[in-house]
Protein backbone atom coordinates (compact mmCIF):
# COMPACT_ATOMS: atom_id res chain seq x y z
CA UNK A 1 0.00 0.00 0.00
CA UNK A 2 2.97 2.37 1.00
CA UNK A 3 4.48 1.81 -2.69
CA UNK A 4 1.28 2.34 -4.59
CA UNK A 5 0.48 5.76 -2.48
CA UNK A 6 3.93 7.19 -3.25
CA UNK A 7 3.17 5.77 -6.88
CA UNK A 8 0.09 7.85 -7.30
CA UNK A 9 0.61 10.45 -5.03
CA UNK A 10 4.36 11.59 -5.10
CA UNK A 11 4.81 10.22 -8.79
CA UNK A 12 1.96 10.95 -10.75
CA UNK A 13 0.31 7.47 -11.38
CA UNK A 14 -3.41 9.04 -12.07
CA UNK A 15 -3.95 5.71 -13.35
CA UNK A 16 -3.93 4.07 -10.13
CA UNK A 17 -7.11 6.09 -8.79
CA UNK A 18 -9.67 3.84 -10.21
CA UNK A 19 -7.45 1.00 -7.72
CA UNK A 20 -7.88 3.15 -4.96
CA UNK A 21 -11.19 4.05 -5.12
CA UNK A 22 -12.17 0.56 -5.49
CA UNK A 23 -11.08 -0.20 -2.57
CA UNK A 24 -12.69 3.05 -0.73
CA UNK A 25 -15.70 1.79 -2.65
CA UNK A 26 -15.31 -1.75 -0.86
CA UNK A 27 -14.82 -0.28 2.32
CA UNK A 28 -18.02 2.14 1.74
CA UNK A 29 -20.36 -0.45 0.71
CA UNK A 30 -19.36 -2.58 4.24
CA UNK A 31 -20.47 1.03 5.70
CA UNK A 32 -23.53 0.74 4.11
CA UNK A 33 -24.20 -2.28 5.49
CA UNK A 34 -22.92 -2.19 9.01
CA UNK A 35 -24.63 1.16 9.60
CA UNK A 36 -27.26 1.38 7.10
CA UNK A 37 -26.12 4.83 5.93
CA UNK A 38 -26.69 6.38 2.49
CA UNK A 39 -24.81 9.85 2.20
CA UNK A 40 -26.03 12.96 0.18
CA UNK A 41 -22.67 14.06 -0.83
CA UNK A 42 -19.08 13.00 -1.10
CA UNK A 43 -16.52 16.06 -1.03
CA UNK A 44 -12.52 15.77 -0.58
CA UNK A 45 -9.88 17.02 1.48
CA UNK A 46 -8.57 19.90 -0.59
CA UNK A 47 -4.79 20.33 -1.50
CA UNK A 48 -2.87 23.54 -1.01
CA UNK A 49 -2.12 25.42 -4.38
CA UNK A 50 1.15 24.72 -3.97
CA UNK A 51 0.91 21.16 -3.69
CA UNK A 52 -1.44 20.99 -6.58
CA UNK A 53 0.78 22.61 -8.75
CA UNK A 54 3.21 20.01 -7.44
CA UNK A 55 1.63 17.74 -7.94
CA UNK A 56 -0.65 18.00 -10.96
CA UNK A 57 -4.02 16.89 -9.52
CA UNK A 58 -5.76 15.97 -5.87
CA UNK A 59 -5.20 12.10 -5.32
CA UNK A 60 -8.28 12.54 -2.68
CA UNK A 61 -10.52 14.09 -5.02
CA UNK A 62 -9.67 11.86 -7.60
CA UNK A 63 -10.55 9.20 -5.40
CA UNK A 64 -13.72 10.84 -4.00
CA UNK A 65 -15.35 11.69 -7.63
CA UNK A 66 -14.83 8.38 -8.93
CA UNK A 67 -16.21 6.68 -5.62
CA UNK A 68 -18.93 9.31 -5.33
CA UNK A 69 -20.27 8.11 -9.32
CA UNK A 70 -19.94 4.34 -8.06
CA UNK A 71 -22.09 4.49 -6.09
CA UNK A 72 -24.61 7.27 -7.67
CA UNK A 73 -23.91 10.05 -4.92
CA UNK A 74 -22.96 14.07 -6.21
CA UNK A 75 -19.81 14.98 -5.63
CA UNK A 76 -18.82 18.75 -4.60
CA UNK A 77 -15.62 20.80 -3.67
CA UNK A 78 -16.89 21.69 -0.33
CA UNK A 79 -14.03 23.14 1.44
CA UNK A 80 -10.83 25.62 0.66
CA UNK A 81 -7.96 25.76 2.58
CA UNK A 82 -7.28 28.97 3.87
CA UNK A 83 -3.11 28.47 3.85
CA UNK A 84 -0.40 26.77 2.49
CA UNK A 85 1.15 23.60 5.09
CA UNK A 86 4.18 21.85 4.85
CA UNK A 87 4.37 18.26 3.99
CA UNK A 88 2.73 16.44 7.45
CA UNK A 89 4.20 13.30 6.91
CA UNK A 90 7.26 15.34 8.02
CA UNK A 91 5.67 16.22 11.51
CA UNK A 92 4.74 14.75 15.18
CA UNK A 93 1.38 14.26 16.42
CA UNK A 94 1.67 18.06 18.00
CA UNK A 95 2.96 19.82 15.10
CA UNK A 96 0.07 18.36 12.58
CA UNK A 97 -2.80 18.99 14.98
CA UNK A 98 -1.40 22.54 15.50
CA UNK A 99 -0.68 23.31 11.69
CA UNK A 100 -4.53 21.91 10.79
CA UNK A 101 -6.33 24.20 13.04
CA UNK A 102 -7.95 26.71 10.75
CA UNK A 103 -6.59 25.32 7.89
CA UNK A 104 -10.01 24.60 6.47
CA UNK A 105 -13.26 26.53 5.10
CA UNK A 106 -15.84 25.88 3.18
CA UNK A 107 -16.23 26.73 -0.19
CA UNK A 108 -19.05 28.57 -1.92
CA UNK A 109 -21.83 26.71 -2.69
CA UNK A 110 -22.70 25.87 -6.30
CA UNK A 111 -26.47 26.98 -6.50
CA UNK A 112 -27.70 23.71 -7.20
CA UNK A 113 -26.53 22.59 -3.54
CA UNK A 114 -27.60 25.67 -1.72
CA UNK A 115 -30.59 23.39 -0.27
CA UNK A 116 -27.55 21.83 1.95
CA UNK A 117 -27.39 24.53 3.87
CA UNK A 118 -30.15 24.24 5.70
CA UNK A 119 -31.66 20.53 5.61
CA UNK A 120 -30.28 17.42 7.00
CA UNK A 121 -27.59 16.24 5.12
CA UNK A 122 -24.61 13.25 5.22
CA UNK A 123 -21.70 14.23 3.85
CA UNK A 124 -19.14 11.77 2.86
CA UNK A 125 -15.31 13.45 3.64
CA UNK A 126 -12.62 11.42 1.81
CA UNK A 127 -8.88 11.71 2.36
CA UNK A 128 -5.87 9.11 1.49
CA UNK A 129 -3.97 8.60 4.68
CA UNK A 130 -4.93 9.09 8.24
CA UNK A 131 -2.75 9.40 11.05
CA UNK A 132 -3.73 11.90 13.85
CA UNK A 133 -7.16 12.56 12.78
CA UNK A 134 -6.93 16.41 12.55
CA UNK A 135 -6.92 16.74 8.89
CA UNK A 136 -10.27 15.34 9.06
CA UNK A 137 -11.04 16.96 12.21
CA UNK A 138 -10.26 20.25 11.14
CA UNK A 139 -12.18 19.44 7.54
CA UNK A 140 -15.45 18.65 9.34
CA UNK A 141 -14.94 21.47 11.73
CA UNK A 142 -15.22 23.73 8.64
CA UNK A 143 -18.28 21.91 7.23
CA UNK A 144 -20.14 21.83 10.54
CA UNK A 145 -19.82 26.09 10.33
CA UNK A 146 -21.18 26.11 7.04
CA UNK A 147 -23.79 23.26 7.21
CA UNK A 148 -25.04 23.06 10.87
CA UNK A 149 -27.28 20.43 10.85
CA UNK A 150 -25.27 18.16 8.33
CA UNK A 151 -23.92 14.68 9.61
CA UNK A 152 -20.04 14.71 8.46
CA UNK A 153 -18.54 10.43 7.98
CA UNK A 154 -14.35 10.31 7.41
CA UNK A 155 -13.21 7.86 5.28
CA UNK A 156 -9.68 7.38 4.34
CA UNK A 157 -7.61 4.95 2.25
CA UNK A 158 -5.16 4.09 4.49
CA UNK A 159 -4.09 4.93 7.97
CA UNK A 160 -0.73 5.37 9.11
Amino acid sequence: MKELLASFKYQGAERLAPVVAAMLASALERFHTARGLRFDLVTAVPLSDARLAERGFNQAERVAAIVAAWHGIPYANLLVRTRDSEKQSRKGRGARIRDMQGLFRAADIPDPLRSIQTGKIRILLIDDIYTTGSTMNECAHALLQAYSSAEIHGLAWARA
